[in-house]
């Protein structure tokens, strides 16, 4: 029978009884252990004191390091080093535990031996269950979004053409008389020598705005720089647009280069 309705996973309302018994677990491991130490201190008052600061410490530094090794994995550090510290310290306690009941009755020695640390595991297992699942989305989130970089990368041409691409002059009208030159050469300097800059000319576009004029412009010079986003910086956009006010634009701007053509932005 077939249906056109989004199945619904069923709910596992028990499920969230792992988190009581994580924090039982824990408890179970510190009170075996303040048992345990205790005793060893003298079976003093202070002794007992002493044992509940160490097992608190114990327990703190199983549940922080099982957490952490957790956090580090999902996003894509190392990870083991933490989880090994988390299970010793969780067989620590089952040990202390199977030590103190052990002479007196070897069914308690298992029972609460394993109390201590059974609760723990399921914590741990549950937590990479759910990071693996975790990294397989983002993977698959990560596959999803290259073929749109790849089209948005391939819709420009190579760098290589557009430097070498000549531009063709502007014919004149006929009949038009010839253009003077807006900057004659002064004395002593060669007419033939073109003013020299490491800033090309925007794109002669109209009807948009400053804003979108000056992106334009940006986009062209690291285009032609193959990515490298540091290729501009503030004070050529100042030279360029004579706006001391973008100076301080310059980070949004590579910000949007990147955030656009993430896969070709370079950072040196």
């Amino acid at each position: 029978m077939s249906t056109t309705s989004q199945p619904v996973a069923p709910d596992f309302r028990l499920r969230h009884l792992g988190n009581v018994a994580y924090t039982m677990s824990v408890v179970t491991g510190a009170v075996g252990q303040i048992l345990y130490l205790g005793e060893q201190f003298g079976g003093h008052g202070w002794s007992y004191i002493a044992a509940a600061f160490l097992a608190a410490f114990a327990e703190a530094v199983m549940v922080s390091a099982g957490d952490k090794s957790l956090h580090h994995r999902a996003h894509g550090r190392s990870w083991v080093p933490m989880l090994v510290v988390a299970v010793a310290v969780a067989y620590y306690a089952c040990g202390v535990q199977f030590l103190h009941f052990a002479s007196d009755n070897l069914s308690l020695a298992f029972t609460f031996g394993g109390a201590s640390v059974i609760g723990f595991a399921q914590h741990i297992i549950d937590g990479h269950i759910r990071v693996s699942a975790y990294l397989a989305e983002a993977e698959a989130f990560k596959t999803a979004q290259m073929p749109a970089a790849k089209t948005s990368r391939s819709a420009r041409p190579p760098a290589a053409a557009r430097e070498t691409a000549p531009t063709a002059p502007a014919s004149p009208a006929v009949g038009a008389p010839p253009a003077s030159d807006p900057h004659p050469p002064t004395p002593g300097s060669d007419a033939g020598t073109p003013e020299s800059t490491n800033v090309r000319p925007i794109n002669s576009a109209k009807g948009i705005s400053e804003r979108e004029r000056v992106w334009l412009w940006f986009k062209d010079q690291v285009d032609a720089a193959d990515g490298n986003v540091k290729a501009v910086t503030g004070p050529d956009l100042v030279e360029q647009f004579g706006s001391e006010h973008l100076r301080k634009k310059i980070s949004d701007l590579r910000r949007r280069y990147e955030n656009e053509f993430g896969d070709t932005a370079v950072n040196e």
